[in-house]
C-alpha cells in the first residue's frame, strides 16, 4: 500500500535530510510534497490529499498547531508527526487534542523516526483494510437486502406471506408502511427489460422489485407518511423507465394499481396492476410507443399529428387533419377501421394529461370515417390549445424544480422540452422572457453554487467536485466558476477555509 506524505519545515536543509531518510528507508512512502510555511502547507494538504503530514510547529505565519487544526477541517484522515525542538506542556496538550500521532523532538534519531513512521503505516494500512472489510460487508448486505425484497415481493404477488403485510416489510426495509400500490411492467422482451427495471428501482427510495414472471415484472411502491401518494413516485419511476426502453428500442407497458391503506391487501393491488398493463383500454394502462405497422397506408398522418400536437403547432395539426379527412373522403375505401383506431391512439397520447375519446368504432364507410375523425381529432386541436395555455404559466417553476433537482445529470435544453412536452424554441423563449436568463445560464447558476457548497464544506477532490455537479470537463468547469465568482475553484475553497479560521480564531 502507498502513503503519501508531505514535509511540512522551515528549514530547507532539514527538509533534505528528512526527504533522504524516508526515500531510502520507506519505499512505500511517496514524499507528495515540500512547504515551509503554515499557509503553503494549507494549500499542499488542499491539492495533494497526503496520507502523512509532518510538522514543524514554529514556523512563518501560521505556526504548526494552527495550521494542523485548518487541516483537520477537511481532511481528517490525515495522520500527523511534530517535530519540534519546543517542548512545552502547553505544545504537547494542544497536539494531543488534535489527535497528532506522535510528537518527535529535535534532534530525534533516525530509529526514533523509523519505528513512528513504521507505527503510522501499520497503523493506516490495518484502518484501510477495516474499511474495506466494512465496505465488502456492506455490498453483502446490499445483495442480501436486494434478495430478501425479491422474495417479499414475490411472497406478496402469490399470496403466501408468513407474516402480516407490514411486519414481513418491516422486516425486509426497517420501515413501516402508510399506504402502498403496485406497477406491474409487461413486455415480450422482458428478460432485457429486467436488468434495466432494475437500476431503476434500485435508485428509487421505498420501491421493491419482485422476480421475473415472463411476461410480467412486479414493483411494489409504499409510502411512509400518511396522506403521501405513492403513485407519484410510480409514475416518476415508469417515466424513466419507458425513456429508457424507448431508446433501447423496447417496447413495454405498465398497469398501475390504485392505493390502499389498507396493506395486506397488496396481492389484489399486484392483480389489479397485472389485469391494467393486460387491458387493452388506455386509461387503465401506461405505454411507450406503439410499433410501426409495416402496411399501414401512407394516408394515416398520426406520427405528424403526434409532433404537432405535441410541439403545439396547432394551425399545421387542423390543416393536416382538413386534408387528410378530405382525401379520405374521396377514397374509394378507408383504412381498416382497426388502424384508424390504432392512429387515435398514438394521437391521444400527445396530450398532457392524454386525450380522451367515445372510443366508439371507426365507422368502415369512408364519408361516416372521415366525419367522425375530423370532430375527434379537431376537438383535440381545442383540449390541446386550452392544455398549453394552463401550461404555459406553469411551465417556467416547473423547469426551474426539474433543474434543481436533476442539475447533476446530463440536462440539455431538448430533454427538459421534452419533459414538458414543447418545442425547445418555445422553452427557450419562455424561459428567457420569465427569468431574464438563459436556460444554459440559470443551469450553470446552479451548478455552481451547488459546487461553491462542496467547497466550502467538504474536502472532495475539485474533479470529482466537478462531476458531481453535472460538469465532465474540469477546465471547463474551472472556466465557468471563475466566470460566475471571479476566481477559480481552488481559491474560492482557500478563501473559504481561511474565512472559517480567522472566525474560530478570532477572540471577539
Amino acid at each position: 500500500m502507498k502513503h503519501r506524505m508531505l514535509l511540512v519545515e522551515d528549514e530547507l536543509l532539514e527538509r533534505q535530510a528528512l526527504r533522504q531518510m524516508i526515500e531510502k528507508q520507506f519505499p512505500h512512502i511517496e514524499i507528495a510534497g515540500e512547504a515551509s510555511s503554515g499557509r503553503q502547507a494549507l494549500q499542499l494538504a488542499e491539492e495533494l490529499h497526503p496520507d502523512i503530514v509532518s510538522m514543524d510547529i514554529r514556523l512563518p505565519g501560521m505556526d504548526g498547531l494552527q495550521t494542523i487544526e485548518a487541516i483537520r477541517q477537511t481532511q481528517p484522515h490525515i495522520s500527523f508527526i511534530i517535530m519540534s525542538a519546543f517542548d512545552t506542556f502547553s505544545y504537547a496538550k494542544k497536539a494531543i487534542s488534535l489527535g497528532v500521532h506522535q510528537y518527535l523532538l529535535k534532534p530525534y534519531d533516525e530509529s526514533e523516526l523509523y519505528e513512528t513512521l513504521l507505527e503510522v503505516t501499520a497503523l493506516r494500512e490495518k484502518d484501510w483494510k477495516r474499511r474495506m472489510d466494512h465496505l465488502e460487508l456492506r455490498d453483502r448486505q446490499e445483495q442480501v437486502q436486494r434478495l430478501a425484497a425479491t422474495e417479499f415481493t414475490a411472497s406478496a404477488a402469490e399470496d403466501r406471506l408468513e407474516k402480516p403485510f407490514e411486519e414481513a416489510l418491516y422486516d425486509v426495509t426497517g420501515e413501516r408502511a402508510a399506504s402502498v400500490c403496485s406497477l406491474v411492467i409487461r413486455s415480450d422482451s422482458i428478460r432485457s427489460v429486467y436488468g434495466l427495471v432494475q437500476q431503476e428501482v434500485f435508485a428509487t427510495p421505498r420501491t421493491l422489485n419482485g422476480p421475473m414472471s415472463p411476461p410480467f415484472l412486479t414493483i411494489l411502491i409504499y409510502s411512509t407518511e400518511d396522506g403521501t401518494d405513492p403513485r407519484r413516485t410510480a409514475r416518476e419511476l415508469w417515466d424513466r423507465i419507458s425513456r429508457r426502453c424507448e431508446t433501447a428500442e423496447l417496447t413495454v407497458r405498465a398497469g398501475m394499481s390504485s392505493v390502499q391503506t389498507d396493506l395486506d391487501s397488496a396481492p389484489s393491488l399486484i392483480k389489479e396492476a397485472r389485469r391494467k398493463a393486460s387491458s387493452g383500454k388506455r386509461e387503465y394502462a401506461l405505454t411507450t410507443s406503439i410499433p410501426a405497422v409495416q402496411d399501414r397506408p401512407a394516408l394515416l398522418p398520426e406520427t405528424k399529428l403526434f409532433d404537432l400536437f405535441r410541439l403545439g403547432k396547432l394551425k399545421e395539426a387542423e390543416t393536416l387533419i382538413t386534408d387528410f379527412t378530405n382525401e379520405l373522403r374521396m377514397a374509394a375505401s378507408a383504412p381498416s377501421p382497426h388502424l384508424m383506431e390504432e392512429m387515435l391512439v398514438v394521437c391521444s397520447r400527445s396530450g398532457d394529461p392524454v386525450f380522451a375519446w367515445d372510443r366508439r368504432p371507426v365507422p368502415e364507410e369512408p364519408e361516416e370515417a372521415a366525419d367522425y375523425l375530423e370532430r375527434v381529432l379537431m376537438s383535440w386541436v381545442r383540449e390541446r390549445a386550452q392544455q398549453l395555455q394552463e401550461l404555459e404559466s406553469e411551465t417556467v417553476p416547473v423547469l426551474i424544480e426539474y433543474l434543481q433537482r436533476h442539475y447533476m445529470e446530463e440536462v440539455t435544453l431538448e430533454s427538459v422540452s421534452s419533459y414538458v412536452h414543447l418545442s425547445p424554441a418555445y422553452v427557450s423563449r419562455r424561459f428567457k422572457e420569465v427569468t431574464g436568463s438563459t436556460f444554459i445560464e440559470h443551469l450553470s447558476a446552479i451548478r455552481i453554487e451547488k459546487a461553491k457548497e462542496l467547497l466550502a464544506v467538504s474536502a472532495m477532490p475539485l474533479k470529482e467536485i466537478c462531476f458531481a455537479v453535472g460538469y465532465h470537463d474540469p477546465n471547463y468547469f474551472s472556466k465557468v466558476f471563475r466566470r460566475q465568482t471571479g476566481s477559480s475553484p481552488r481559491e474560492y475553497r482557500q478563501e473559504k477555509k481561511l474565512e472559517q479560521l480567522v472566525t474560530e480564531t478570532d477572540p471577539d
